[in-house]
């Protein structure tokens, strides 16, 4: 498998030339489409990165599941350093997910890589309890809206919210949704044919 730099706007050609390259440069939208056994995955560009690793991670039954969570490598040193000048009271896991961020991190670092563009493909994957990941993600953002800190975990903290809520098993037709989970459009979206959105009409 070629993977390519998103920023690169699209280079496409049939023949791996520079003459041929400028005979045929499109403008294209990238993604990538895998699928196994067990169920199939689409990606695009996140900030120029394909997060590949983790594109066959399927929805969990249970939050003690462990799931596989990608992250840039530049998000997983501002997660883990804001994480370590946070108190998070009750929430056990923290302690968890640091020593998780601790080691893939230290793995990382590890195995340089040389140029700018292969250092940005650097990520880290975090194997660990879906609730675990959970419960300190939301406890951070949480913490962070109290303080009223607007620090760039918060972005990164409440996109790993977004993921983590993107694997749990949609609810049967008929029961309520949860409430927490309505910051997500696409959980939104889901309740459109439900009441009391189903009769409404623009006035």
């Amino acid at each position: 498998m070629l993977t390519l730099d998103c920023f690169c706007k699209g280079l496409f050609c049939r023949k791996i030339t520079m003459e041929s390259c400028k005979e045929h440069t499109y403008q294209i939208m990238i993604r990538f489409f895998f699928s196994d056994d067990k169920g199939v995955g689409v990606r695009s560009e996140y900030n120029g990165v394909l997060l590949l690793e983790t594109i066959l991670q399927t929805p969990v039954a249970k939050g003690e599941e462990t799931v596989k969570l990608e992250l840039l490598f530049s998000e997983a040193v501002v997660l883990q350093r804001t994480l370590k000048s946070v108190d998070l009271l009750g929430i056990e896991q923290t302690a968890e997910v640091l020593e998780e961020l601790n080691t893939k991190i230290t793995e990382a670092l590890s195995q340089p890589r040389k140029g700018i563009k292969a250092q940005k493909w650097v990520t880290v994957c975090l194997e660990l309890p879906h609730s675990s990941l959970k419960w300190v993600c939301s406890g951070l953002v949480a913490e962070l809206k109290r303080q009223n800190r607007h620090v760039p975990a918060l972005a990164i903290a409440s996109a790993v919210n977004e993921r983590l809520n993107s694997l749990l098993p949609i609810p049967p037709d008929g029961s309520p949704f949860d409430r927490t989970l309505m910051f997500s459009e696409a959980m939104r979206r889901m309740t459109f044919s439900k009441w009391p959105h189903m009769n409404y009409k623009w006035a």
